[in-house]
Parts: structure tokens; C-alpha cells; sequence
């Protein structure tokens, strides 16, 4: 597969934080190189990034958002192609599981 992206709550420096997002910047979106669980592990990052590399907060504001929206449609595709939104439908009718 494509490059290992670090365990969630890794990128605890700026200079970590610089290394994940120039990763995900060379990979280019939609990070089609990245599992489901890699794209979460580098939304939950570039979201801590934020606020962990302030003079580069401008360039973290975004990717989150972009990341989760990858991951979402990824999902979103996997649920139709398979057949199995009739019955997330069927559970997500159910209040109980709301």
C-alpha cells in the first residue's frame, strides 16, 4: 500500500504536523493510497494540528473537512455498492438507534 500514515494523537509537534500534512499534500486527494482507518487517523491529526502548529493554522483549517468528505463518500459508495443501504434504512427507521 502507500505510505503508513501515523496512529491518531501521533502528530503532537509542529514539526510532526508539517510532516503529516506535506505527506497528505504529496499524496494528493483523494488519498486513494489510504485505508478508511489511515484517513481517520489523519483527520483526527490535521484537526489537533490546528491548534498544535499556530503559525501554520491557516493551512489545517481546511483539510480536516476535505479528509472527512473523502472518507464519507468512500463510505457512502461502499453502502450502495453493496447493497446494504435498504438496511441501514431499515435501523436508522428505528428511533432507538438514533
Amino acid at each position: 500500500m502507500g505510505q503508513q500514515a501515523p496512529k491518531a494523537g501521533k502528530a503532537q509537534t509542529a514539526k510532526d504536523c508539517q510532516a503529516e500534512r506535506a505527506r497528505l499534500e504529496k499524496l494528493g486527494e483523494p488519498w486513494r493510497e489510504l485505508s478508511a482507518q489511515e484517513l481517520e487517523y489523519s483527520f483526527l491529526n490535521m484537526a489537533v494540528c490546528a491548534g498544535v502548529d499556530s503559525t501554520n493554522h491557516d493551512a489545517y483549517k481546511h483539510l480536516p473537512v476535505r479528509i472527512l468528505l473523502v472518507l464519507h463518500g468512500r463510505m457512502g459508495r461502499f453502502i450502495q455498492e453493496t447493497g446494504l443501504e435498504n438496511s441501514f434504512a431499515a435501523w436508522d427507521s428505528d428511533p432507538a438507534h438514533r
